[in-house]
């Protein structure tokens, strides 16, 4: 069995986004070192994946207040992986 099998596939897209995040502006990359910040920025929008451990963005943001928290996020974000979509 290749060790990589149990690896979450990658959106092909967007070569560095995890395909758990939800559809929309705000996802997490494949940068991602666990750190947990944007869970304690954002918690509503985040969940962590197990294996390989990281983070992604389960709802986007739909507040005023949400999106300012998500802003945060971006900052706080140890391996720069929380990405905006521009349109």
């Amino acid at each position: 069995m290749n060790p990589y099998e149990a690896y979450p596939p990658i959106d092909r897209a967007h070569p560095m986004r995890w395909a758990e995040n939800v559809p929309g502006p705000y996802y997490v990359s494949t940068n991602c070192v666990d750190c947990g910040n944007c869970s304690r920025h954002c918690p509503g929008c985040f969940a962590r994946h197990s294996f390989p451990n990281h983070w992604y963005v389960k709802r986007q943001p739909e507040t005023p207040e949400e999106v300012k928290r998500m802003e945060k996020a971006i900052i706080c974000c140890k391996g720069k992986a929380i990405m905006k979509v521009e349109n």
